[in-house]
């Protein structure tokens, strides 16, 4: 038999009851209350975690006998005890876990980086100094993260590695940085695999590929500007390297080691002066993808324009936050008016790619949302943001320290 709860605040969930002897659920407290209508446990969930539970008297069936209530509270107080005993007697293990939550109010940057690609490129014959295909698919996997988690502003990624901005009132998670971190890691990974035969002929690769991720926080806004300028100029320098070192190989008939000491100590003007002296290439003429990387920014549409698709995951109906629970009419009704006055004040947005520079002030000066979150195009900061921070932050403070605050 099921139950669910229609007057306490909260999040109502259904919860069924096996047998007398128990039921199938998670509990953290239980407190015992009565209701007219219905028998059962009902657990309330707020912000992912379990809080409440509540025991209710009720009837299965309509013109059924009523039980005497002494019955009904003795048989309700004796499964109430059974599972706070199974539940205390356990539970003490979550003081293991280790709180890692990242600092707020400042820039989050997830970079993902390919796990031994030297070998994995290698194996899969990428073309030297630059295989399209295979930053296309990084660009492909690295746009439907963006797609998925909508709180990613900004994405940089160039050769095998890709860096996502997170603003700095973002509580994605709760900023929890394993959270973060393996979660970007795992579906950078999955959309990789997933869009590999859209760019390879093979529809599989040769052995599955890996990314590491890292968090890395910025306090200020030029801290955030300054980093983006170090990968792109990193972008530069190994992209005019390589392709130098691999014109020398391929067209200059050298060795891989010969190519090297050729290179050794040399300037960015020698590089140039070795490509189009000896092979007659510009290096200004090089696609921009390779010499700048790839930008993709959320920014809002125009009027005529639509805003983004819903990414795979939302058109098979699953979700990136926590798991969802059965709920009542009411609360659906209540989250339904509630979703569509969200809806009313954000702007639709979609993701745009660039090969552009974003070291100059340009680029920063033609979207001033990205560092100004009162002017990002995607809602109201503050009531998304700010007030579930600070109520987890004096949540994970009651659990280090085993106490309450009035």
């Amino acid at each position: 038999m099921a139950a669910y709860d229609k007057d306490l605040a909260g999040t109502p969930q259904f919860v069924e009851i096996e047998d007398k002897e128990g039921y199938v659920g998670e509990t953290r407290n239980l407190s015992l209350r009565r209701d007219r209508e219905f028998v059962g446990l009902s657990l309330n969930r707020n912000y992912g975690s379990w809080e409440r539970v509540a025991v209710f008297v009720s009837y299965a069936e309509k013109g059924r006998k009523r039980e005497p209530e002494s019955t009904l509270q003795a048989s309700i107080a004796n499964q109430t005890d059974r599972v706070v005993m199974a539940n205390s007697k356990y539970e003490y293990v979550k003081d293991f876990e280790r709180p890692d939550p990242l600092l707020p109010n400042t820039w989050v940057i997830i970079r993902i980086d390919g796990h031994g690609f030297h070998r994995f490129s290698k194996v899969h014959e990428f073309e030297k100094p630059n295989d399209a295909r295979a930053l296309n698919l990084m660009n492909a996997a690295a746009k439907a993260v963006m797609s998925e988690l909508s709180d990613v502003v900004m994405a940089y990624g160039d050769s095998d590695e890709y860096s996502f901005l997170l603003s700095k009132l973002c509580s994605l998670y709760d900023r929890r940085e394993s959270k973060l971190i393996t979660t970007f890691a795992s579906l950078f990974t999955s959309y990789y695999l997933y869009y590999w035969s859209d760019h390879f002929p093979t529809p599989k690769p040769l052995y599955p590929p890996s990314f590491d991720g890292r968090a890395v926080l910025y306090p200020s806004d030029q801290n955030l500007r300054d980093y983006f300028s170090w990968r792109q100029a990193d972008c530069h320098i190994n992209n005019l390297y390589n392709t130098t070192n691999w014109a020398l190989i391929l067209k200059g008939g050298m060795t891989e080691r010969d190519a090297e000491r050729e290179l050794m100590g040399s300037r960015a003007a020698d590089k140039h002066e070795i490509l189009f002296s000896r092979f007659g290439i510009n290096y200004n003429n090089e696609p921009e993808m390779y010499k700048k990387g790839t930008v993709m920014v959320r920014e809002p549409v125009k009027d005529e324009e639509n805003g983004d698709a819903p990414s795979l995951l939302q058109e098979h109906g699953a979700t990136m936050g926590e798991p969802e629970r059965p709920k009542s009419n009411r609360q659906l009704k209540k989250e339904a008016k509630k979703q569509a006055k969200k809806e009313e004040r954000q702007v639709k947005t979609v993701v745009r790619v660039y090969h552009c520079d974003v070291i100059r002030d340009e680029f920063w000066d033609a979207r001033p949302w990205i560092l100004d979150d009162e002017d990002a195009p995607w809602g109201s900061v503050l009531e998304a943001f700010v007030a579930p921070r600070i109520r987890s932050s004096w949540v994970m403070m009651q659990r280090i320290f085993k106490c309450r605050w009035a």
